[in-house]
């Protein structure tokens, strides 16, 4: 199977598998067991049986990679991943196996495990993924390092693979250049920025020369066209096109070299294109591959982009300084455009993240004279595909049983102003808007957000949701936060070295509305994946005048284990006769498990009104997010409590003048005791004029020693007429 056409799972298998493959000649061959042994720092000169069992076990996983059905179900992926896994997880165990002859048993019980799974890793994306080698190793996630020999062990290269680096290039994507270059610092290392850019070009398939500077123009860089000795340095050179114009062969290439350090201004970095005046601006690098270069952009004239910490940019020129950059300033856009979508995340026949197209841009940009970096990756033909058969009934009843499929207009923007950001949005998160109908849905909005979620393991989040809205009969419904999500957690996992969890992302949110059979109005249900909590509630009107809301909240992850539930629920009916003129309006009432009673917040719903929310709430929907805010802020989470509140709404005279909604709440095992109201008043003041007021009050009661405390306050006032 060919890579973009693999689910993700059958993909990091393959990888794991495959890396893996040398162990096979490790365990029949001495020399070649010797010589992956001096990889990693030890003699040997006999090979331990448990290689020869570990190699079985990689030979076993192959088949099965080999044999996997060409549509493989998710048990058929989950198993092959697990046989990856297995193969990361013999190898942690060598630690505690025969240790070969000749080798130094404290330091191999203690490194083999680490020290073989790394090399057999950046030893397979070096030779089969170049480019993600050399990417990986500017992320600083790939390093190396050389180890003298000591009586005991052989020199050798140490090649760390630094998992916990790779949240922090969504986490702190700025700090890069520090962290990996020494960017800002005297001692820069610019000679493994170039090496790293040179791996990367040679990857992309470029020629890459290194060539002495120019020292000439190396000095007008600096601006310092009479010093001497002149300067020295040498320059990377990744030529990307060649043509025999009038006889003469003209080369468009891109340059980058060491810029000094002058003062106290540490090094930086010269980008020089040198582009022949007899360059077109659209080049063709291969059937699906396209160079433009940004017209205005100085063809033939020497000029660089200087790069200066800790962020400076300037185009300058060499032999002309003084020349004012071009007010469009110059840039070059590379386009690649395959034959078939590429299929980025997901499985090929089910859900998944697929591209058409890609454009990435480089320039430097010239606003009032001030000169600023850019980088931008425009995706083309980007589609969220939603396979409902991976959810539930309902599910499959709203969304059909084909495929949706929404397009995503998505960029990625870097400058040195903004950082860098998904385009439209300051941050790692974008919410697009496309309205798109598809049959009986409605495409609302669509968010992509790629996120470091704080506690726990080091991991990297990324969510692709969909909000649809349609209609069922009489039934209209929103589903909010469907789509595709994964985690990659940087510790031994599912995936070996690390876990992943890839699939179908259920909604975190669905809202209701019937009108239909005498009942009128909603319900909505809502889920927060990362508290943990979930939260749903009702809002009916029926025909003959009874009116029921209810609210309830489910969190599933207390800080000292556990749950904690909340219910609230009212109902409203027509007005029931009491003695003295009063009237049942209604009745509720507040249950809650590990739940308490926060006194001082009570209190303050005098002034602030929160007694609205939860005595008799109305249009529980639309005012969902505030009312779960309050419950959540009044009766907050508490192990072992408990508590249970009655509620009743009364009113007086006919027509009703006055109502009251009132509630006791007890918080066992404390016996604390509190209740709240509100009581409304409509009076007639004069002929024309009506006062309407509100008090709310509050009160406890000490159960031991039988005290009272209350406290009443007007909330508001008004005069209608």
């Amino acid at each position: 199977m060919a890579d973009e056409q693999q689910h993700t799972l059958a993909l990091i298998a393959d990888h794991l598998i495959t890396a893996a493959q040398p162990l096979i000649e490790a365990a029949t061959s001495l020399g070649a067991f010797m010589r992956l042994m001096g990889r990693i720092g030890f003699f040997a000169s006999d090979i331990p049986a448990p290689y020869q069992q570990l190699a079985t076990r990689v030979s076993d996983a192959a088949n099965a990679l080999e044999n996997l059905p060409a549509s493989p179900s998710i048990q058929d992926l989950l198993n092959l991943l697990d046989k990856g896994k297995g193969i990361y997880d013999a190898i942690q165990q060598l630690a505690a196996a025969p240790v070969p002859n000749g080798a130094d048993p404290a330091a191999y019980a203690q490194e083999i495990g680490e020290r073989l799974f790394e090399v057999l890793l950046t030893d397979y994306l070096a030779a089969e993924q170049p480019g993600a080698y050399n990417i990986l190793s500017m992320l600083n996630v790939i390093t190396t390092e050389h180890i003298a020999a000591t009586p005991t062990r052989p020199s050798y290269v140490r090649t760390h693979f630094r998992w916990e680096e790779l949240p922090k290039v969504v986490s702190d994507p700025a700090g890069l250049p520090a962290r990996v270059y020494h960017w800002g610092q005297p001692d820069f290392l610019d000679d493994l920025v170039l090496e790293h850019v040179a791996a990367l070009g040679l990857a992309l398939g470029l020629p890459v020369a290194f060539r002495q500077s120019d020292s000439q123009a190396l000095s007008g860089f600096m601006g310092t066209p009479d010093i001497f000795p002149p300067p020295t340095g040498r320059s990377l050179v990744l030529p990307f096109f060649y043509a025999n114009v009038a006889g003469t062969t003209i080369e468009g290439a891109l340059a980058l070299q060491r810029l000094p350090g002058q003062g106290t201004t540490a090094p930086g970095l010269i980008l020089e294109p040198r582009l022949p005046s007899q360059l077109p601006l659209a080049i063709d690098l291969a059937p699906s591959a396209k160079l433009t270069l940004r017209a205005g952009t100085n063809l033939g004239q020497l000029f660089g982009v200087a790069l200066t910490p800790p962020g400076d940019v300037s185009i300058r020129y060499p032999f002309a300084p003084g020349t004012p950059p071009p007010a469009a300033g110059v840039g070059a856009a590379f386009t690649f455009q395959p034959d078939t979508p590429a299929i980025l995340l997901g499985d090929p026949a089910a859900s998944r993240v697929e591209l058409a197209s890609a454009t990435v841009n480089l320039g430097a940009d010239v606003t009032g004279g001030n000169v600023d970096l850019s980088f931008g990756a425009d995706l083309q033909g980007l589609k969220v595909v939603i396979a409902a058969g991976e959810g539930d009934s309902f599910l499959r009843s709203v969304i059909g049983d084909k495929p949706a499929a929404v397009d995503i207009p998505l960029g990625i923007d870097w400058s040195r102003q903004n950082g860098i950001r998904f385009k439209g949005s300051a941050a790692f998160e974008v919410s697009l808007h496309p309205h798109l109908q598809l049959g009986p849905l409605r495409v609302e909005v669509v968010t992509i957000s790629l996120s470091v979620p704080s506690g726990g393991p080091p991991r990297i989040s990324l969510k692709v949701t969909a909000g649809i809205s349609g209609a069922l009969g009489p039934l209209k419904f929103l589903v909010q936060g469907i789509g595709l999500a994964t985690d990659v957690i940087f510790q031994p996992g599912n995936a070996g070295p690390f876990g992943i969890g890839l699939g179908f992302k259920p909604p975190n949110g669905i809202g209701l509305d019937i009108d239909a059979g005498g009942f009128i109005g909603g319900g909505f249900l809502i889920l927060d994946e990362d508290k943990g909590e979930y939260s749903g509630g009702l809002d009916l009107m029926f025909e003959d005048g009874i009116a029921v809301h209810a609210l309830a909240i489910l969190d599933t992850k207390l800080p000292e284990g556990g749950f904690s539930l909340l219910i609230l629920i009212s109902s409203e009916f027509p007005a029931i006769p009491l003695p003295f003129g009063f009237k049942l309006l209604g009745v509720g009432g507040l249950l809650g498990l590990n739940r308490s009673v926060a006194l001082e917040a009570l209190a303050a719903g005098l002034r602030d009104d929160s007694f609205q929310t939860i005595l008799f709430p109305t249009d529980v929907v639309a005012n969902a997010p505030q009312i779960i805010s309050n419950l959540n802020r009044l009766f907050p989470q508490s192990n072992g409590h408990f508590i249970v509140g009655p509620m009743a709404k009364l009113g007086w005279a006919t027509p009703t003048l006055v109502t009251a909604e009132v509630g006791l709440v007890l918080d066992l095992p404390t016996l604390d005791i509190a209740f709240v109201g509100v009581v409304r008043a409509a009076l007639p003041a004069d002929d024309i004029a009506i006062l309407t007021l509100q008090v709310n009050f509050f009160g406890t009661l000490d159960f031991k020693t039988g005290r009272l405390q209350f406290d009443a306050s007007l909330y508001d006032s008004h005069i209608l007429g």
